[in-house]
């Protein structure tokens, strides 16, 4: 038995492939994806403007006379092909990792060969990476249109009972200032604001101006909205977070218990101070700057004749104004996204020992948060002073703190707080 040699490869007339490669030149030079032509073993014969700017080149010179699988460092080797013209028409190579100018990336190429010239192949070169991150890009800004668009219709229905509720805070903020309200007066306003209107507001003006959307997968392909990742990490000096609900009653304190807010602010400064000296992300800072400026928003619901008083209280007035924390806890619980800024306001007068109140909580059962709030919001006490208390020194007060190390702090705190307590002193009182 002999064997059967292989049918000969069959040829094209010169002037058929001259004509052929001419016509791949011209359509190579005037289409604007990356594209190129090699020969089977993959050098680069002809190229165009739009390759030299996916590779980085600055001339044609640079890339022709490479080969396809060096100039783009593919991990795969793309070449040799098969000179047998009925071998394949087109390949196609998803995914393959390579580089862009220096720059590890995905690369899909789609290989094909010339009709009229078997011995002559056209690639076109696709960025995965790229093209991926645009269409990113794009989906996001497509959530984005609808979810603006969707507050915007939803503003639109509450706008006018939202006016009406601001102008109402307004006036309860004037009559509280010239003292023409009794407390239970007060506190029925408050609560009417806060149940009727802020809920609602609140969290539509966070979500007119969102930093990012982030979704979550829900079923199958579908994906779901999540609106508090979504929301941008708003904090003290933020102007969504200072006209919100509670930044304002934050603000409305003041006229209730006079320093409220500048201890308030040192708190929030503390807090976002060693949150970020115990390496927490930006969104854990900006929640601790929160929660301190908001930790003892429940003093609205405490008397006046005995959060002004210039002595020291009886047991019974500390029982009253012991229960500013389940108050605070109350007010934020009310908004939406507020469970962190709610639970510090319940828990910062409890000891890591479990000493405190109102709870006796001790040690991982309190938040970091919390923890953090507590030791930001003694230490500012102890330097301002108070009407029962002189203000103590930075040594004397880093003293005290170290002292309640273990007790009634957090030691880890303790310690984010004694290795940079200059910055801290200084970082509050600005």
């Amino acid at each position: 038995m002999t064997n059967t040699p292989p049918p000969a490869r069959p040829t094209q007339p010169p002037v058929i492939i001259e004509k052929a490669k001419r016509e791949l030149e011209q359509m190579i030079d005037l289409v604007p994806d990356a594209m190129l032509m090699t020969d089977p073993a993959g050098m680069i014969l002809r190229t165009n403007r739009a390759l030299l700017t996916l590779v980085g080149a600055k001339e044609f010179a640079e890339v022709l006379g490479q080969t396809v699988d060096l100039l783009f460092k593919l991990a795969t080797p793309a070449f040799p092909l098969p000179l047998d013209p009925a071998a394949a028409t087109t390949t196609l190579r998803n995914s393959i990792q390579g580089a862009l100018a220096g720059q590890p990336c995905l690369l899909q190429l789609t290989i094909l060969r010339a009709r009229h010239a078997p011995d002559l192949f056209v690639v076109f070169v696709e960025d995965v990476d790229r093209d991926r991150h645009s269409l990113e890009q794009i989906e996001r800004q497509y959530k984005r249109e609808t979810v603006h668009a969707l507050m915007g219709t939803l503003m639109h229905n509450v706008n006018q009972p939202l006016t009406v509720i601001l102008l109402t805070a307004q006036l309860l903020d004037m009559d509280t200032a010239q003292n023409r309200l009794s407390i239970p007066e007060f506190k029925e306003n408050v609560a009417r604001i806060i149940r009727e209107t802020l809920k609602i507001g609140g969290m539509l003006q966070q979500l007119q101006n969102p930093h990012d959307f982030v979704t979550e997968s829900y079923v199958g392909t579908v994906e779901m909205l999540d609106v508090k990742r979504s929301l941008a990490p708003l904090g003290p000096g933020n102007p969504l977070f200072e006209g919100s609900g509670p930044a304002l009653m934050a603000k409305l304190v003041e006229h209730h218990q006079p320093g409220y807010h500048l201890h308030a602010e040192h708190v929030s400064r503390g807090a976002e101070f060693l949150a970020r000296a115990m390496k927490l992300s930006e969104s854990d800072c900006a929640a601790a700057a929160r929660a301190g400026m908001l930790h003892d928003i429940g003093k609205i619901g405490i008397p006046d004749d005995i959060l002004r008083k210039p002595g020291a209280l009886t047991r019974q007035e500390m029982n009253i104004i012991k229960t500013h924390s389940a108050i605070g806890k109350e007010i934020l619980a009310t908004y939406p996204f507020m469970e962190q800024e709610a639970e510090v306001a319940w828990c910062h007068h409890e000891y890591v020992d479990g000493r405190g109140y109102p709870r006796g909580m001790k040690g991982s059962d309190l938040s970091l948060l919390t923890r953090m709030v507590s030791v930001a919001d003694c230490y500012d006490v102890m330097r301002a002073g108070r009407s029962y208390c002189e203000p103590k020194s930075l040594d004397q007060t880093l003293c005290e703190i170290n002292k309640g190390s273990g007790t009634q702090f957090d030691p880890d705190v303790v310690k984010a707080l004694q290795d940079r307590s200059a910055e801290f002193d200084v970082f509050t009182e600005t």
